[in-house]
């Protein structure tokens, strides 16, 4: 199990960057915007945050989201449970 932060510009995706949790069953995550950075991080506990990556680019009014994924096996269901997401 990993996490990761990537995107998209008009359908075009850019470079992902990924990060494995020492417990990957329970992972908070958090991407802050500083200007045009986006720093993307996570933690096991919510105390103590690693980065995984920062994207410096001008995406204006960015759609952000989360997804449960299993790398590319369509037939096979992933669950997650989101249990807070907020954007300020």
């Amino acid at each position: 199990n990993a996490v990761y932060m990537d995107y998209e510009i008009d359908g075009v995706p850019g470079e992902a960057s990924y990060a494995v949790p020492a417990e990957p069953d329970l992972v908070h995550l958090m991407i802050e915007r500083i200007g045009d950075t986006y720093i993307a991080r996570y933690s096991d506990d919510g105390q103590d945050w690693a980065q995984i990556t920062t994207v410096d680019m001008d995406l204006g009014d960015p759609d952000v989201g989360l997804i449960a994924d299993l790398g590319g096996a369509p037939d096979t269901m992933k669950f997650a449970q989101f249990d807070f997401f907020s954007m300020y």
